[in-house]
């Protein structure tokens, strides 16, 4: 066989297909795909927010209205929230703006910022109620208690509470972790309050809150500016309680401290021109636990008086605060007889005219006066 028809006799070479831009082509199209998804996703991701918390909030039973504002890779605002009736909502937040972070693939909240944020609530016949929300702040939960690990700042947060006893308005702001390193400032007042025939004006707290270990603490002061209760025979003026409070995780134990100082106190006949005082005590929700120490000044017993009078012990409840009892001593300076004693012995001297009781009864008058100079 001649070389020509050898060469002719060998089967032609297959040409490979072409796999790698076959490849390429399915990359690319996936690289499309994914683009355009991420691009739908990035121009519709507010509309999807909104699909997400609407399915969030029907989980939890909160009918509301909101606004998505933005949406972004590390923010969220959403805006003008409101849950509950429009007519009287139980909660409105003026801008809630949410920053997370992704910790593998997921999502994680660093920091929420509550804007203007109003809380609407009721306290009757001992109930405490904030409408629709009663359901997700009243619920039990398993697992972890009390404060959550979370960054919170509240600006111009306010709340509004309708009593048995009168309107109670509350303003709160503050920054940091809720569980440990929250720092805020919180005001409590009711203008006007009514209660078992007594009547409150103007009392109010004002104070520092701030949370250690998942407890909560309140520094400040608690005045009024007078209580009375005609019924009881009760007048007090313009009083302040300085207060130091320590709630317990699940804020159902206190501990701490006061300081009292009251103006004019009038109770059945008594009297005293002022009173201060301090103690501390421990309340653990069914019981509650007390000591004081407590100075009057020009006090007026009905049957004595003294310039000064100091009462020093200590207060226990029992049977869920329906009884209490006490132990402790009290002591006296510059003690008097009072207007009843002076009275009596002022009448013996004019039913006793013309007999011996008049010359007794002013001797005992006066000797009463010489003995009560510096007597304890």
């Amino acid at each position: 066989m001649s070389e020509p028809e050898a060469e002719a006799a060998e089967p032609e070479a297959e040409v490979p297909p072409p796999r790698r831009k076959k490849r390429w082509r399915v990359l690319g199209v996936l690289a499309a795909l994914l683009l355009g998804g991420l691009l739908y996703v990035w121009f519709a991701r507010e509309e999807l927010a909104d699909t997400v918390i609407a399915g969030q909030m029907e989980d939890l039973g909160l009918p509301g209205t909101w606004q998505v504002e933005s949406v972004g890779t590390g923010t969220q605002i959403i805006s003008n929230i409101v849950i509950g009736d429009p007519a009287r909502p139980d909660l409105t937040i003026k801008r809630a703006i949410v920053e997370t972070t992704l910790h593998f693939g997921l999502p994680t909240i660093d920091k929420v910022t509550l804007e203007e944020a109003r809380l609407y609530g009721t306290y009757k016949g001992g109930q405490l109620s904030f409408g629709k929300l009663d359901s997700l702040i009243f619920a039990k939960r398993d697992g972890q208690k009390g404060l959550p690990d979370l960054d919170l700042a509240l600006i111009d947060g306010r709340a509004r509470v309708e009593t048995d006893w009168g309107l109670i308005g509350a303003k709160a702001e503050g920054d940091g972790n809720l569980k440990s390193g929250f720092v805020g400032a919180l005001a409590v007042a009711g203008p006007q309050m009514a209660f078992a025939g007594c009547k409150a004006d103007r009392a109010s707290a004002f104070g520092k809150v701030t949370t250690a270990a998942g407890k909560a603490r309140f520094d400040g002061p608690v005045r009024l500016q007078s209580l009375r209760c005609p019924g009881q025979g009760l007048a007090l003026g313009t009083s302040t309680v300085q207060l130091g409070v320590e709630l317990n995780e699940t804020f159902d134990a206190a501990k701490g401290t006061y300081a009292l100082n009251t103006g004019a106190l009038g109770w059945q006949g008594y009297r005293a021109g002022k009173t201060e005082g301090k103690g501390d005590f421990a309340f653990t929700g069914r019981e509650l636990v007390a000591s004081y120490a407590l100075t009057g000044s020009a006090v007026d017993l009905g049957g004595a008086g003294a310039s000064t009078l100091v009462l020093e012990g200590t207060l226990r409840s029992e049977d869920k605060l329906a009884r209490f009892n006490g132990e402790g001593k009290i002591r006296g300076s510059n003690l008097r007889g009072g207007k009843t004693l002076i009275d009596t012995l002022a009448g013996l001297e004019t039913s006793g005219e013309g007999t011996l009781l008049v010359p007794l009864a002013k001797q005992l008058r006066a000797a009463l006066a010489r003995e009560e100079r510096g007597s304890t």
